[in-house]
């Protein structure tokens, strides 16, 4: 069998060295920069209850507020009803052995479920929003024997979301409660009594 010199199997190999990366850069680009669209980021959604505690987690009617939502960069009004898809992370940075959130549960029509791990649940949803009106919320069962707690301030809830036409973006959740005012929320705060 004779080897075509123009092509052999070194000419080969270096091309196809060359060109991973090439792939590779064009696969990583996010779909709203490949589109042209550069999303802006209109702050993040507040949560005003203690809703993480020892057996179970829920997130109530969440909300932007006007501050960060009604506005353009250059200061004109800009009034916006978004569809937008969002994802909410449960995430447990303790050390109990027996926690987990891998058999967690999911009540709340608009939530599903997209993977749960013993240090993380995450859950998804699609639904429209507007400036100081909240998105339905949800309530999460771990499925653990009662004894069975997190540690205190060991878990952390955090959503955000993003338009269907890429224009707007949902940077996270924070609190304001006056006991972690715009801070992440976290919690059991205290242990059920």
């Amino acid at each position: 069998m004779s080897e075509n010199p123009a092509l052999s199997r070194r000419t080969i190999v270096k091309g196809a060295a060359w060109s991973v990366p090439v792939i590779a850069a064009a696969v990583a680009v996010p779909m709203s920069a490949a589109s042209g669209v550069v999303p802006r980021a209109i702050g993040p959604l507040v949560e005003s209850s203690d809703n993480i505690k020892d057996g179970s987690a829920a997130m109530s009617a969440v909300w932007m507020e006007t501050k960060d939502c009604a506005t353009e960069p250059n200061g004109q009004y800009y009034p916006w009803n978004l569809k937008a898809n969002f994802t909410a992370t449960l995430t447990y940075n303790g050390a109990n052995p027996d926690f987990t959130l891998a058999g967690s549960t999911v009540l709340g029509g608009v939530w599903s479920i997209s993977s749960a791990t013993k240090n993380q649940l995450t859950l998804v949803s699609t639904q429209n929003i507007t400036c100081q009106v909240g998105i339905q919320g949800f309530n999460v069962d771990y499925n653990l024997p009662p004894e069975v707690k997190p540690e205190l301030r060991s878990l952390t809830l955090n959503v955000t979301g993003s338009g269907d036409d890429g224009k707007l973006q949902i940077t996270g959740l924070i609190s304001v409660r006056p006991d972690n005012y715009r801070q992440p929320v976290v919690g059991p705060i205290t242990h059920n009594a």
